[in-house]
């Protein structure tokens, strides 16, 4: 079997178990096949280094912290996968399989075997049409979105315009406040000038800033005294926040930690910590740092990356095994070597500060 056909076959797999999930709770079929293609495919004659370290640190945590360890383990795979595979291949993989997999949610919806919830949200409804929460319709259509942008905004880009307004839209449905801040980051990368949003996002002084954020917002909410008007306004992420960072000790800050079962954990860096420890967090803000001021990638990659990470901040954007989006922003953040520039296209992995 090419390697074309098990790239296909493994994100339709991905976004499948999704519809096992929520119809049936069965997803063992699904995740052995989603653990099976990732080793298909591939290349043992030469794995980069970077990923080679990061297996192997995750498989001495296994036996001390088995949940989360074994969820680093999964998208790094995942992404090893996918480092020597055409990077085109990829999006139209994972497009195709979105769009088979919206056909059959849309049909489950009239057939009954899923039916829609509305839950109040800030001032209004949001529905979720069978997919269990506003938010995560809100992240497929994101990733959806992202995937015909990187595509098709060089050769389509009024298309991809009015498709990503129509997207937006939908926020009125699920008042998804990331999908609104998604769209909105791509629509100002469709109409800025090239120049201006590659002097932007590739901005040294910009890219701390984001990144300085992080540690900053940890200090903010253990110093604060009254967090309850900023705990509304972010639907209770600040509350579940404050349970985790309770939880944390000096060790589980490096091995990570199985979440309490109630805790509801709306931010990629705290999940990261969460999972992997400290260690895959700085990784990957090294990692970050260095795609954007270095330009490893083209413009629409790195516009990508930047949609990814400033939704981050309030969404589990790409800490979601079964959906298949996600393993486009790990592939870009741990390295595709079929879309680096030249000069860096010997390896990403090597890449040093």
């Amino acid at each position: 079997m090419s390697k074309k056909i098990l790239v296909y076959t493994y994100f339709l797999c991905i976004n499948l178990t999704f519809i096992l999930k929520i119809t049936s709770g069965n997803t063992l079929p699904g995740i052995a096949m989603i653990i099976l293609l990732p080793l298909l495919l591939i290349d043992y004659r030469k794995i980069p280094k970077c990923f080679v370290w990061l297996l192997c640190f995750y498989v001495l945590l296994l036996p001390i912290n088995p949940y989360g360890a074994s969820n680093m383990i999964f998208y790094i795979v995942g992404s090893l996968a996918l480092y020597n595979i055409d990077f085109k291949t990829v999006l139209k993989a994972n497009l195709m399989s979105q769009t088979i997999f919206f056909i059959i949610m849309v049909a489950l919806n009239v057939v009954g075997i899923v039916t829609d919830k509305v839950v109040p949200k800030g001032s209004g409804f949001a529905h979720d049409y069978g997919f269990g929460n506003p938010n995560t319709l809100s992240i497929f259509l994101s990733y959806y979105l992202l995937t015909i942008y990187m595509l098709y905004v060089d050769t389509h880009k009024y298309a991809v315009f009015m498709l990503s307004i129509c997207i937006g839209l939908a926020t009125l449905i699920t008042q998804s406040r990331s999908l609104l801040v998604a769209t909105g980051l791509i629509d100002l990368a469709l109409i800025c000038p090239k120049g201006i949003v590659k002097r932007i996002i590739t901005s040294k002084a910009v890219i701390v800033t984001l990144i300085a954020f992080i540690p900053f917002s940890v200090w903010f909410i253990l110093q604060a005294n009254d967090l309850a008007d900023m705990n509304d306004v972010t639907s209770g992420r600040i509350h579940y926040i404050m349970l985790m960072l309770d939880e944390f000790t000096p060790l589980n800050l490096i091995t990570g930690l199985e979440p309490p079962e109630d805790a509801i954990i709306d931010n990629v860096y705290m999940l990261l910590v969460t999972y992997g420890g400290i260690v895959i967090l700085c990784y990957l803000l090294f990692r970050f740092y260095i795609i954007m001021t270095r330009r490893i990638y083209a413009l629409k990659y790195l516009c990508v990356i930047g949609v990814a990470f400033v939704v981050g901040y309030v969404e589990s954007y790409y800490i979601n095994p079964f959906i298949s989006g996600t393993f486009l922003i790990w592939a870009l953040l741990l390295g595709n070597k079929t879309i680096m520039r030249n000069e860096h296209r010997s390896s990403l992995c090597d890449i040093r500060a």
